[in-house]
């Protein structure tokens, strides 16, 4: 019977597991010893019924178990009789060691999703199987599932579960679609059929809602009052587990759970349907005004994350405004002012409740508008009209289906202007004219009564445009006062002000004029001169005898006062008085005045009073006496003669009232007082002399002048004084007249004298001729001029004498004296070995002094100035160490102002220094391009003294290893003259391409060599260094160096444009020879703007390899100018037409004027190349290249003379100036200025040359 027996041993036991179609055996034998507590409380219930309790007893030796037949019944009933047949072999150890637990895969599993329970045993037995029991849900859906140990595992026996619903692992196993029936299913797992695990896994199955609806009210909109109850009521869907409600107050239509939510007074009724929970939520919703326009809704949810949203429901809450109704404007007062017969308009506005409250007015009857309605407002006017004394209220009422009625109440002002102003004196009504005695304290009261009525302060008292009084009360501190009188007025102003801010406050001012005469007794009279209007006489007045005076007496009164005059002979009733006094004593006069007053309410009064002044009597000066010496002295007559420079005193006196000012008038003599004080008397103040006496009277207020003189003559005696002589100029053989000139003295009879110092010979007229002026005439000489003078009062006469000193002085050409060199100084020529020093003298003899030129002559420079001295008669010049440049022809001449420069008397010497040969300066190149089959020259100038034979010149080749000596010959012509060589390679082939040699001797070491180079033409090097100088808001200047022109003339090419744009602007310069640096000025460019220049050069032979380029940014101008040069030509076609014009403008001027001045700023600066002799013996390689940089430039020769010696200068002879020159370098600018020589060339002598085609553009 048995199929499948397995064997598995361990080392607790062994155990035998026999499986077959109809009989499942399982036996255990256990060999070893447990001594371990039993933790499963539960295994004694499956072990026969043994109780555990406590402490566990210890098993040793443990017996078998029977496997009770029900519990194989229980789980597998078609083998439970049989196994109950074999119950003695079957054996399960009664106690057992570890622990087990069970644990699920998810808490809550959704209904159709699959779950996984887990088994976990911990312990030291050997597991061999695991049972999985459902406790079922309540008293259903139980069964058990067991799988055998170990790997591989499987099913043991039948399992109460269909196997397609469920897969397994040893320790796992897993429902694969759980629904609805496993909520609340109690599942265990137990180890080795004896050890239970300690915990349980319930079954918790999620069926999510899918619906919640809000089902009352059954309408969109709920309608409730404020403070009342209304129910809401939710239902949900069926699902698992019990749903939840929520309940949210929302501001839109669609429910969210991000509302309110409500949480108080909510109940729920839960019911079941096919298994799953629906529940139904009501909620009791007190409303309040807050809540209108709002959204109830809500929530339901059975999972955490899934929640379902009901529909909303409107709240439509009705509720009175919470406030009483406002007037509009007006809603803080209580008090409403308004201008009689006005119209008025008062809005009254009710803010809130739903819906909103109705309004109507209470207000004179007035015309009420429709209701406006306006947001969550509703306002109605009123339109009315008052007149004066209709005050009352104006009463707004808000009714409303939800409240009690509310009122707005504004009370009602009636205004109206102020009435005509009335009078009162001291209380008693007075008209409009009122009179009062001077200083009385009477006061004026002014009255008038409106709405509002006047107060106090609304009263203003005016005088003219002054304010008197700023209340209705009119007085005077002190009392009344005649400047207080006149017509007064009273003004009052009220201003009603509507409390309606629309309309403008009306001020209204009314007035009453009154008059006020202020009655006043006779001020002391003021006395007046004249008449009424003249000056006031405050003491006393002058008057001159015999002439007549008016006088006026005045007083303030009111009444007018009536007036009269005493202290004459009689008593004159006038107002103004007529007098004359005839005597010289002083008198006086008094004047009276007096009037009635009658006030309007008083006694008469008859005031007067007086006043008095003192009269003065003025008269003119008497005859005039002059008197000299002391006061009563002599009477001055008519004439009065005093010496020049002395001292003249004179008095003069006259009788008068007031006393008499005297003055002294002359010629040039002015003065006041008494006594003539002339100190040192000048001749200018001779001639007509007069003293006058004046006084000055006052008659009233005119001033008189009282007038009386003495006349006489003032004689003054001077002697004669000779004018300023000078030094008298003339050159040798002229004529020349003597004068003696002098201006007369006083008396005018002169004598003079003219006489020579040096021989004291003297001649007694006033002017000498001489007819032919020598040089001994030269010299000092003197003139004397004088006359005779008697002063008045004097006995003896007094001579008058005037000496003057002058100089002759003759003039006469220059001569050189002495010229020479201080070693050799009567030699005319001189030799000197190189590095001597020259030593220079000249002398010359002049008057006046001389300019003294010293210069040389020579076939580079003739008459070249080395030095110049104005004003000298001897001049010196040193050279410190001659060289070969200082062999030539010296000379000095002078000259002054009367010698002819053509015909200066000069003389000259030659000086020779013995020299090797060196360079001449000249710019001749070492570098020299040519074209196979064409010649080529090179030449060369030296410096030597004694001057080379044509022997002297030796030309050479280098042969790759030596220099070759070269011949005349149908290949080579060597042309010698003087100081100058040529050497010219005929038809040349490209062995010809090579270094040569030149060596020149003259017999003084040491010789002098010069490498020369031919190579072939190619295109040029690049120029480089291109740098930015400088930049403006429109223009910039850059400039580069350039480099050897591959034999041919290049041409450089500059390139620029804006960053911004595509096409480029041209600028081409051709080259100019010698020259190295150049520069140029970009302009018309724009201010702000980043520009890009390229820069690269060009012969016949093609561009260069490597062009240069750089950035720059103009500067950005403050303010543009309104001038601003035009911008950058756009476009292709505009820069090319722009560069062709510029090219023609340049060309053009280029054409007229050997210059780089042009027209677009082009300036090129001239760095010149200077070629150093080398004085060692040695090769010269000043200007020579490397065999990558043949350098070679061409030249247009112009009149060049190459075989003339520079020595030759020496016989050309005296010449004069016409060969006098300034030692200047020539320049590519034509400079002239000077330079300073001494001893040293500093420029070298250029070849007169002219540029070819001076510029040209590449476009």
């Amino acid at each position: 019977m048995g199929k499948e027996i397995e064997l598995a041993g361990a080392d607790v036991g062994l155990v035998i597991l026999y499986q077959s179609s109809d009989t499942h055996f399982l036996m255990i034998w256990q060999t070893t010893k447990i001594k371990k507590r039993l933790p499963a409380p539960e295994l004694g219930a499956r072990q026969g019924g043994r109780e555990q309790s406590g402490e566990r007893e210890e098993c040793v030796n443990c017996s078998p178990y029977r496997y009770a037949s029900s519990e194989i019944q229980q789980t597998h009933p078609d083998v439970s009789e049989q196994t109950e047949r074999q119950t003695d072999r079957q054996f399960i150890p009664t106690c057992a060691d570890g622990s087990v637990t069970i644990s699920s895969s998810a808490a809550a599993v959704p209904e159709g999703s699959s779950l996984t329970l887990t088994c976990t045993y911990t312990g030291n037995d050997q597991l061999f199987v695991i049972k999985w029991t459902n406790n079922g849900n309540n008293l259903e859906h139980k069964y058990d599932i067991i799988i055998s140990q170990p790997e591989p595992c499987s099913i043991f026996g039948k399992p109460g579960l269909n196997e397609t619903l469920f897969t397994y692992t040893c320790l796992t196993l897993t429902f694969l679609n759980v629904t609805r029936d496993y909520q609340n299913d109690n599942f265990t797992c137990q180890a080795n059929l004896n050890l239970n695990s300690g915990n349980s896994v319930i079954v918790s199955v999620s069926v999510p809602i899918s619906t919640v609806v809000l089902i009352s009210p059954t309408y969109s909109n709920a309608t409730v009052n404020a403070g009342s109850s209304k129910n809401f009521t939710c239902c949900t869907s069926g699902g698992l587990p019990q749903p939840t409600v929520e309940w949210y107050k929302t501001s839109s239509s669609s429910c969210t759970r991000n509302g309110v939510k409500i949480i108080n007074s909510i109940s729920s009724s839960p019911s079941e349907s096919n298994g799953l929970i629906q529940v139904e939520s009501t909620l009791l919703f007190t409303a309040s005004s807050l809540d209108n326009n709002l959204w109830i809704c809500c929530a339901a949810s059975n999972t955490n994350s899934q929640w379902k949203l009901s529909g909303t429901k409107l709240l439509d809450v009705r509720y009175p405004p919470p406030n009483p109704p406002v007037i509009d404007d007006f809603n803080t007062i209580t008090d409403y002012q308004m201008i009689e017969n006005s119209t008025e308009r008062l809005t009254c506005r009710s803010t809130g409740g739903n819906p909103l409250a109705s309004l109507t007015w209470s207000c004179y009857n007035g015309i009420e508008s429709n209701p406006n309605f306006n947001g969550g407002s509703v306002s109605r006017t009123v339109q009315f009209t008052a007149r004066r004394n209709q005050d009352n209220t104006c009463t707004c009422t808000a009714t409303h289906e939800a409240g009690p009625l509310q009122q707005a109440i504004l009370n009602v002002n009636i205004m109206y202007p102020p009435s005509t102003p009335e009078f009162k004196v001291d209380g008693t009504p007075v008209g409009t004219a009122i009179s009062i005695t001077k200083d009385s304290a009477q006061t004026v009261t002014c009255h008038s009564f409106g709405k509002p009525n006047p107060s106090t302060n609304d009263f203003i008292w005016t005088k003219g445009s002054s304010v008197v009084s700023l209340n209705s009360v009119l007085n005077w501190t002190g009392g009344i006062r005649i400047q207080d009188g006149g017509s007064f007025k009273c003004i009052v102003t009220t201003t009603m002000t509507p409390s309606d801010s629309s309309k403008t406050p009306t001020t209204t001012e009314v007035s009453s004029d009154v008059i006020m005469d202020v009655l006043y007794a006779p001020s002391t009279p003021e006395i007046r001169m004249h008449t009424l209007s003249g000056d006031v006489i405050t003491d006393q007045i002058m008057v001159v005898t015999n002439r007549q005076f008016e006088l006026a007496c005045q007083a303030t009164a009111h009444p007018t006062a009536s007036y009269s005059w005493t202290g004459g002979i009689r008593t004159e009733h006038t107002q103004i008085l007529q007098d004359t006094i005839t005597t010289k004593i002083n008198t006086s006069r008094t004047c009276l005045a007096h009037n009635v007053l009658k006030p309007s309410v008083g006694f008469e009064q008859t005031p007067s009073s007086s006043a008095s002044i003192g009269v003065y009597i003025n008269y003119p000066p008497g005859p005039v006496t002059v008197r000299h010496t002391i006061g009563n002295g002599n009477i001055v007559l008519s004439k009065f003669n005093i010496m020049e420079r002395a001292n003249l005193k004179l008095f003069c006196d006259s009788q008068s009232n007031p006393s008499s000012a005297f003055s002294w008038i002359g010629s040039n003599i002015l003065q006041t007082g008494s006594v003539l004080l002339r100190n040192n008397i000048s001749r200018s103040e001779k001639g007509h002399l007069s003293c006058t006496a004046r006084n000055t009277m006052t008659h009233m207020d005119q001033l008189m002048e009282g007038v009386s003189s003495a006349n006489m003559t003032l004689n003054v005696l001077y002697s004669p004084r000779l004018h300023e002589l000078h030094r008298l100029n003339a050159m040798e053989c002229e004529h020349l007249t003597l004068k003696c000139e002098y201006e007369p003295g006083n008396p005018t009879e002169t004598t003079v004298v003219i006489a020579r110092l040096s021989d004291r010979i003297a001649w007694t007229e006033r002017t000498h001729f001489i007819p032919s002026l020598k040089r001994s005439d030269a010299g000092m000489y003197s003139c004397t001029v004088r006359n005779v003078m008697k002063p008045t009062g004097q006995q003896n006469e007094i001579v008058g004498e005037d000496t003057g000193i002058f100089q002759i002085n003759v003039w006469y050409n220059t001569s050189v004296s002495k010229f020479g060199l201080i070693s050799h100084p009567d030699a005319i020529n001189v030799t000197v070995d190189e590095n001597a020093t020259l030593n220079f003298f000249c002398e010359v003899d002049s008057n006046p002094n001389a300019t003294i030129i010293f210069g040389r002559s020579h076939r580079l420079q003739e008459n070249v100035t080395l030095k110049r001295s104005d004003g000298f008669l001897h001049l010196a010049f040193d050279v410190q160490q001659a060289g070969c440049l200082d062999t030539a022809s010296y000379y000095c001449l002078g000259y002054n102002n009367y010698t002819e420069i053509e015909t200066a008397p000069k003389k000259q010497m030659n000086v020779y220094v013995r020299c090797s040969p060196r360079a001449s300066g000249y710019q001749w190149e070492s570098n020299v391009t040519g074209a196979t089959g064409s010649n080529a020259t090179f030449s060369f100038e030296v410096v030597a003294y004694p001057v080379p034979n044509k022997g002297g010149y030796v030309w050479h080749k280098w042969n790759g290893t030596t220099y070759s000596q070269l011949h005349n010959s149908d290949k080579y012509t060597v042309n010698n003259a003087g100081v100058s060589t040529t050497f010219t390679i005929i038809a040349i082939e490209k062995e010809d391409f090579s270094t040569y040699l030149l060596t020149v001797s003259n017999g003084i070491y040491p010789d002098f060599n010069k490498i020369f180079y031919l190579s072939p033409q190619d295109v040029p090097l690049c120029p480089t260094g291109l740098t930015l100088c400088a930049t403006t808001s429109s223009s910039a200047t850059i400039e580069w160096i350039s480099h050897f022109n591959g034999g041919l003339k290049q041409t450089f090419i500059v390139l620029y444009k804006m960053t911004e744009r595509s096409e480029y602007l041209v600028l081409t310069a051709d080259e100019i020879d010698q020259k190295i640096k150049y520069e140029i000025i970009l302009t018309g460019l724009n201010d702000g703007s980043t520009y890009e220049v390229i820069l690269y050069s060009r012969n016949e032979k093609g561009n260069c390899k490597q062009n240069t380029s750089l950035q720059f940014d103009t500067e950005v101008l403050v303010e543009s100018s309104p001038g601003t040069t035009g911008s950058i030509v756009g476009g292709t076609t505009g820069g090319i037409v722009a560069a062709i014009i510029l090219v023609i403008v340049v060309v053009f001027v280029l054409k007229r004027k050997y210059n780089f001045d042009c027209l677009c700023s082009f300036r090129l600066s001239r760095k010149d190349l200077h070629h150093d002799a080398n004085t060692d013996n040695g090769i010269d390689t000043q200007g020579a290249d490397t065999r990558g940089y043949n350098a070679t430039q061409t030249y247009e020769d112009i009149s060049m003379v190459t075989d003339k010696s520079p020595y030759a200068a020496l016989d050309n002879g005296d010449n004069g100036l016409d060969n006098v020159h300034v030692y200047t370098p020539l320049d590519a600018h034509g400079s002239k200025t000077h330079v300073s020589y001494e001893n040293v060339i500093d420029d070298p002598v250029y070849n007169n040359t002219v540029l070819n085609n001076p510029i040209q553009s590449v476009l």
